[in-house]
């Protein structure tokens, strides 16, 4: 008997192709994977009460969330992070897809920002006001580092 697995793929993306004047010189992809056989769903309820004592059952935006717009626009510095920090790192392998939260999907966007704010620092790239004040240096390098050993 052959067993076929079934294999989750989501991509992200961040910054633009630089098309018109202001555009963003970084573009970044990211892919999350996940095996459906492997249950998740241990890191996906914690993920979700961890959303639910934030008050807090939207899209997670990382470039929105860091700038402080749209759904996070009236909500301070201290919250934001607290959303930040109940999708990374605490959630130690990975987030189950979920239908009617895209919480997977969610993970590769933040990964995806954390990418391109990598890549800035390693090269000497500004960040926007609003990364400076989101991620200060200790707790960017703390990110970083947490996430080695998550990478394929």
């Amino acid at each position: 008997m052959i067993i076929i697995k079934r294999l989750n793929i989501f991509i992200d993306e961040s910054g633009d192709f630089g098309f018109v004047k202001g555009s963003s010189d970084l573009y970044a992809v990211s892919f999350t994977l996940h095996e459906s056989s492997n249950s998740i769903e241990n890191e996906l309820k914690y993920l979700n009460k961890k959303l639910d004592e934030l008050n807090y059952d939207g899209m997670i935006h990382l470039a929105y969330l860091v700038a402080k717009r749209g759904d996070y626009s009236h909500f301070d510095l201290e919250r934001r992070k607290s959303i930040f920090w109940a999708i990374n790192p605490k959630v130690e392998r990975r987030i189950e897809f979920d239908h009617t939260k895209k919480r997977l999907f969610q993970v590769s966007d933040m990964l995806t920002v954390i990418d391109k704010l990598d890549y800035k620092r390693k090269n000497n790239i500004f960040f926007t006001k609003a990364e400076r004040y989101f991620f200060n240096g200790k707790d960017f390098r703390h990110i970083i580092n947490l996430l080695k050993n998550k990478r394929i």
